[in-house]
C-alpha cells in the first residue's frame, strides 16, 4: 500500500516497481522522495502547515518525475500533490 492511504490511488513505489526500472530510474526516485520526507520532516518541525511551499531542488525534481518518468501515475507522487504547492 502507498503509505497509510486508506484509498490508494496510483501504483505503488514498492519493490516490484523498484525491480522493473533501470539503475538511474530507482536512483532518481530513491533521491526525490528521501528529499521529499525530510522536506516534510523539517517544516513540520518548524510548525508550518501543509500544504508547504517545496524548494527549488524538489521543485525540479518533482518536473522531472512527472515528465521523464511519468510519475504522475504513482501514488506517492499523487500524495505529494497534496501536501506542496508545486
Amino acid at each position: 500500500m502507498c503509505r497509510g492511504s486508506v484509498m490508494q490511488q496510483g501504483l505503488p513505489l514498492d519493490d516490484g516497481a523498484f525491480a522493473r526500472m533501470t539503475e538511474e530510474e530507482r536512483d532518481f526516485w530513491m533521491d526525490f522522495l528521501g528529499e521529499a520526507e525530510k522536506v516534510i520532516g523539517e517544516m513540520t518541525d518548524r510548525g508550518e502547515t501543509q500544504p508547504f511551499a517545496p524548494p527549488q531542488s524538489l521543485r525540479e525534481k518533482y518536473q522531472k518525475a512527472l515528465i521523464k518518468y511519468d510519475g504522475g501515475k504513482y501514488c506517492q507522487v499523487r500524495q505529494l500533490q497534496g501536501v506542496f504547492v508545486f
